[in-house]
């Protein structure tokens, strides 16, 4: 019997998929919490987004940080469409050109550390109104709403 070449490339294809894909092999494990997560980029140069809105600041914060609002993402959202979806707001309204109105879940918490020792947030806790132009230095962090 005399192999062509082609039949040859294909019966060693397929011993090389056979044996790297050893199914049966293979077992599923139960994940564990806890771990590192690496991600390629690059280190912040600090972690206080209030102070920074750069690009390289905001990114990895949002693996650690909980929002307002954030881009839908998933199998289900057409590429390129940036729709919005609440992360720490149910819903929001804009009553005029300058101001949003959020209504923010309940039960969100503040992180364990002082001085916020994991307590519950309170809406006025968690306003936030730039007061002249959008440099976060010169914005009112934490107004009576």
């Amino acid at each position: 019997m005399a192999l062509s070449r082609r039949d040859l490339l294909a019966v060693s294809g397929l011993t090389l998929a056979g044996t790297v894909l050893n199914v049966s092999g293979a077992r599923a494990q139960s994940p564990k919490r806890g771990g590192t997560l690496t991600l390629r980029g690059w280190d912040p140069p600090m972690f206080d987004h209030m102070l920074q809105t750069a690009y390289r600041v905001q990114i990895p914060i949002t693996f650690t940080h909980s929002r307002l609002v954030k881009h839908k993402a998933g199998p289900g959202v057409a590429p390129a469409t940036f729709a919005i979806e609440g992360d720490l707001a149910e819903s929001w309204s804009q009553p005029n050109e300058t101001t949003y109105i959020f209504k923010l879940r309940r039960g969100v918490r503040w992180h364990a550390k002082p001085p916020v020792n994991g307590r519950a947030s309170s809406p006025p806790r968690t306003c936030v109104t730039p007061s002249s132009g959008s440099s976060p230095s010169r914005a009112t962090r934490w107004p009576t709403c």
